[in-house]
């Protein structure tokens, strides 16, 4: 005889779930404010490599259904994104190879872009004023990536869209960083010298560089006069790829960026990297210098610490928002792995799952920041940590790998 379910049924696991709806909700609520669009760019996988970018209207003060995606960036190559604000657009760039694609914030279109004159795999993007420019995080002497010219800009002031592509603009080849393989004679050419671009950040007018190469060097590119100038005072710089600028509150001028403290060496270029580095506040000053036309810079390292944990804050996904506040996304999705009945790694099959949950974690750069403490020679920022707000994505087809990108555009 078959037992018959208790009148009512088992309402543990429904209780647990309103429970957590309405722990979610309250969680939300505290986060208040105006909400403003966080735009996430996820990689996912389809047959081949696909960018999904999702819209976050954050914080919320309610539960959200999950998001499906607002746009597809489908572009061939390794690609680097850039978010670019002017008075008159806001856009998010993608550049892959020869291609590159806009998406652009305000009327939610995907717009295609011109060709590079060659192709770069993983190009370093920064942006100065209306100017995009691309460099090349491998420069190399033989091959059809990364090949020269190794810099080229994008000048957008008088682009205009027309039938879903960018008109009246076009990249142009500037000069190339003098710590790139430039001049090379025939035994050089057979065995030319490694180079890989490691740091990267915009100071006013200047494009700073540093390089992992036998010698550490780092140069800065006059976007007024396009003309390279030494950096004296300085070695390399100390972070690991693009560090953006704070632009309100209390650390105003100050730059987030990944730490090199802890390079480990796994790291391959200023858009690649294997461990998961911590994030530091910079203070970023350059000086005209009288030595052969150089430039002298200053750079000051301020760790970041949680008032509540005493740790270190660590992430590769970050923003700047409003007032000395930031957010960092945190990632959770599951993947499937089917084993070779050889255990041959090759032939494993991989199933990526097509829920995740992005995780937008907020934290504040108290008052009483840069503090020197009698027996600390380092002086640090101390962070409070803000309510976080869970999200939850969906895919139709394929599955999640991983973020690739945030941005937070300027209210």
């Amino acid at each position: 005889m078959k037992g018959k379910r208790p009148q009512g049924g088992d309402t543990s696991t429904g209780n647990r779930r309103s429970d957590e709806l309405e722990e979610q909700v309250v969680r939300n609520q505290q986060t208040g404010g105006t909400a403003r669009p966080i735009y996430v760019v996820v990689n996912t996988w389809d047959s081949r490599p696909v960018y999904s970018l999702y819209k976050l209207d954050y914080p919320c003060s309610s539960l959200t259904p999950p998001l499906h995606p607002l746009a597809t960036l489908d572009i061939e190559g390794g690609r680097t994104f850039l978010s670019v604000q002017t008075r008159r657009r806001k856009w998010i760039v993608a550049v892959g190879g020869r291609y590159s694609i806009v998406f652009d914030a305000d009327t939610e279109e995907v717009v295609h872009g011109p060709k590079l004159i060659n192709g770069k795999e993983c190009p370093v993007l920064v942006a100065v004023e209306d100017k995009i420019y691309a460099l090349s995080s491998f420069p190399m002497v033989k091959g059809e990536l990364d090949f020269e010219p190794w810099f080229e800009v994008l000048d957008l002031s008088r682009a205009t869209v027309a039938d879903g592509r960018l008109k009246d603009c076009a990249w142009e080849e500037l000069p190339s960083p003098p710590c790139f393989p430039c001049h090379l004679d025939a035994q050089e050419f057979f065995s030319p010298p490694v180079i890989i671009l490691q740091s990267c950040v915009v100071v006013g007018s200047y494009i700073l560089l540093s390089v992992r190469s036998d010698q550490h060097a780092t140069y800065a590119f006059d976007t007024v006069s396009a003309k390279w100038h030494k950096v004296h005072g300085t070695k390399s710089l100390p972070f690991i790829g693009c560090p953006t600028p704070q632009q309100h509150g209390v650390a105003a001028g100050l730059y987030l960026g990944e730490s090199s403290a802890q390079d480990d060496g796994h790291r391959c270029s200023a858009l690649g990297r294997l461990s998961v580095p911590a994030v530091s506040a910079y203070s970023i000053k350059l000086t005209s210098c009288d030595k052969e036309d150089g430039i002298k810079l200053s750079v000051t390292e301020f760790p970041m610490k949680s008032s509540q944990t005493c740790k270190a804050i660590a992430g590769i996904h970050y923003s700047p928002l409003d007032k000395g506040t930031f957010c960092l996304l945190d990632w959770k999705s599951r993947k499937r792995v089917h084993r070779s009945w050889d255990d041959d790694i090759l032939a494993d099959e991989f199933h990526w799952s097509k829920k995740a949950t992005i995780t937008v974690k907020t934290y504040q750069m108290e008052d009483s920041s840069l503090l020197q403490e009698e027996d600390e020679p380092v002086k640090k920022i101390t962070i409070s940590e803000q309510p976080e707000q869970a999200f939850n994505i969906r895919t139709k087809s394929g599955g999640f790998i991983s973020p690739a990108f945030l941005a937070v555009f300027k209210t």
